[in-house]
């Protein structure tokens, strides 16, 4: 039998965060795919089979609001993870995805989002 691992596509703009975060979800098994910004995130979803994704939601200059409703749309899963209050986060992006507040334990965060205990 094959073992299929789940991709994870983490928005993160803080390099450091991002790499932390991949290397505690890869070390449960799972693939990881880093984006920095709102660009990149949508190429990867629009070319890439993944299973999840964990958003920041402050992404420098812009917000991951865009990469949230295109992931709603394809009907994978997703939270956002910031430092932002998450009434200010549900005000700005009208929906109502889970939300984590930092500092943050990513690879608890991607298995409730990939169980949909999130």
């Amino acid at each position: 039998m094959t073992h299929v691992s789940k991709t994870i596509l983490i928005v993160e703009d803080d390099p450091f965060i991002a790499l932390d975060a991949a290397d505690t979800i890869e070390n449960l098994g799972m693939d990881c795919i880093i984006a920095h910004d709102c660009k990149s995130a949508l190429r990867y979803i629009e070319s890439m089979s993944l299973d999840a994704a964990l958003l920041d939601f402050n992404l420098g200059r812009e917000s991951s609001v865009a990469i949230a409703k295109r992931l709603e749309a394809a009907g994978l899963p997703y939270c956002f993870i910031s430092g932002h209050d998450p009434r200010q986060i549900r005000a700005e992006s009208g929906l109502e995805p889970a939300i984590f507040t930092k500092p943050a334990n990513y690879a608890d965060i991607a298995h409730k989002v990939l169980q949909g205990s999130a």
